[in-house]
């Protein structure tokens, strides 16, 4: 059993981790208290005084809006009112489950298996040994991750995770929300509500480059400059860098930063209301510490405090308020257009970053973009034979399918059945600037369907050559010059002998008389439209000037 497989360093670490949780000034959910020396602090007390105050109320507002309007069916507008007031502690467990079960009943037996196909086969891989490493790391010395049975528990979530989604596999702060769900629920709600938060409420936060998250840090920072324009100067007064700032409040969606009872708070609202809160949340620590931050003299000051302050951020209630009455309502197209422009940007600069071999304008780093987003998902993500086949059909209108598969093979690395966007954009920067001869290259490597290893020259025999020149002369657009003399040295090679083999120069020589120029019409087909070429200056010129920073 992979979850009893834990060796004698876990073991230990475990030890370790409990030895610390016993030293640790805990909460009443077993978290350690984030920042020791303010609790207790007469703040903190007056605080305190009035919480249970407060949890007693929400728990008969609960009480009879369930008596009223019964579990299933609360109205709308009330049962939204219910969550921002709060959550009772006995309710939370039953309110967030409520958010994984519809797509439970649609898959009912869909994470035992993949558990399954853990067990059997998928015990190594990049994504296992990242969880491992992180599972320790996870919420140290909480009595629940003290135990083997809570660490294999949220081993099981997020390798159940990295098995149904292998384009994202695992992303950092991923096992802190898988993590905090499993103390509220069964670890099959935990890991559809983790699905349902990772693709709907905040795509592609843990998509391979993040993009979601980098464009809602900049969304966030165009908010504060509307909201809190003061803070905003000031901030750009001394130079502090707000986006890189809060990505280490959004990623983990707060839980690492703040305490316990605010992130409850928080996710109850995250969890009911999407990404929106995020910003709410964001700008309401901004606000409440508006004050303190206005008075940092040096961005060393800004920037210590600005680490501090969530920390210190108990009154949940008080925080909330701030954030859903104090900046009004926030238009949804406004927000979309702002994400859209970011989101963009950000993924023009990923496509543009990610193969450094060569460079491309921003017209054909856009086209690109725009082909990519028809197929849905991340622009990050690994391309099967059918999204590729997709792919090629839009970029290269008139491209055989027959080519295909040729071209799916050649960049199939390490042998996966997939396409990943480096290599996707290797193939690109040969179709926009690609002479004949490397064009030639790319369809001959990966025109024999056997595997063959990476790196080793590939032949083909005389019957798959004649089939190759078959298809690039049905793909030709127009005459081949020499066609004849092409076939006749084909024709050559089988009389000869016929079992041998051809590397690709090679075939250059014996059949296209040294040069593959004359099969230039058969890969017109390649280039790309008249507005997308550029001359090798315009390039250098787009690779010298692109310089934008992803966050």
């Amino acid at each position: 059993d992979a979850d009893a497989d834990a060796d004698e360093d876990v073991e230990r670490e475990l030890k370790l981790a409990e030895q610390k949780a016993d030293n640790s000034l805990r909460d009443r959910y077993g978290f350690a208290v984030l920042d020791p020396a303010f609790v207790g602090s007469d703040e903190y007390w007056r605080w305190c005084g009035g919480f249970l105050q407060i949890e007693q109320e929400c728990s008969r507002a609960w009480e009879t809006a369930l008596a009223a309007n019964g579990w299933q069916s609360p109205r709308e507008r009330e049962f939204l009112q219910l969550v921002r007031d709060g959550v009772p502690p006995t309710l939370r467990p039953q309110v967030w489950q409520t958010l994984s079960l519809e797509r439970m009943r649609r898959h009912p037996q869909f994470y035992a298996s993949l558990l399954q196909k853990y067990r059997a086969d998928a015990r190594e891989g990049p994504a296992v040994a990242q969880i491992e490493k992180d599972l320790l790391r996870t919420f140290p010395g909480h009595q629940v991750y003290t135990t083997r049975e809570g660490i294999a528990a949220l081993r099981r979530v997020l390798i159940a995770y990295s098995l149904y989604n292998p384009n994202v596999g695992y992303c950092q702060s991923m096992n802190y929300i898988a993590g905090l769900l499993l103390l509220f629920m069964p670890e099959e709600n935990a890991f559809w509500l983790l699905c349902t938060i990772a693709e709907e409420i905040v795509p592609e936060y843990f998509s391979r480059h993040m993009v979601g998250v980098k464009s809602d840090v900049k969304v966030f920072e165009d908010l504060v400059a509307e909201k809190l324009p003061t803070l905003d100067r000031h901030f750009k007064h001394l130079q502090v860098n707000l986006r890189q700032l809060s990505f280490g409040w959004f990623l983990p969606l707060f839980i690492t930063i703040l305490p316990t009872e605010t992130v409850l708070r928080f996710m109850d609202c995250f969890l009911v209301e999407g990404r929106n809160t995020l910003f709410r949340m964001g700008l309401a620590l901004l606000k409440a510490n508006e004050e303190a931050l206005l008075a940092c003299a040096t961005f060393e000051d800004c920037f210590m405090f600005f680490k501090s302050m969530p920390a210190r951020a108990y009154d949940a209630n008080r925080l909330l308020q701030v954030a859903f009455d104090k900046f009004g309502k926030f238009s949804a197209s406004t927000v979309t257009e702002l994400r859209g422009k970011h989101l963009k940007a950000i993924e023009e600069n990923v496509l543009q970053t990610t193969h450094f071999e060569g460079t491309f304008t921003d017209s054909q780093i856009q086209y690109i973009r725009k082909q990519l987003k028809t197929l849905g998902g991340s622009i990050s993500d690994d391309l099967d034979l059918s999204k590729f086949s997709k792919l090629c059909s839009r970029l290269w209108k008139k491209l055989l399918p027959e080519l295909v598969p040729p071209l799916f093979r050649a960049f199939d690395e390490p042998r996966n059945g997939t396409v990943a966007l480096p290599n996707l954009m290797r193939i690109c920067e040969a179709i926009f600037s690609g002479s004949v001869d490397y064009r030639l290259q790319l369809l001959w490597s990966g025109y024999p369907e056997e595997t063959t290893d990476s790196g080793s020259a590939v032949s083909l025999s005389v019957s798959q050559i004649a089939a190759f020149v078959g298809t690039l002369i049905k793909q030709a657009d127009g005459p081949i010059k020499g066609k004849k003399k092409i076939l006749a040295n084909i024709e050559s090679l089988k009389d000869a002998d016929p079992d041998a083999s051809y590397r690709v120069d090679q075939f250059v020589e014996s059949v296209l008389d040294g040069s593959p120029a004359c099969l230039s019409k058969a890969f017109s087909v390649f280039d790309p439209p008249k507005r997308l070429r550029a001359s090798s200056s315009a390039i250098k010129a787009a690779g010298a000037t692109r310089k934008q920073s992803v966050l």
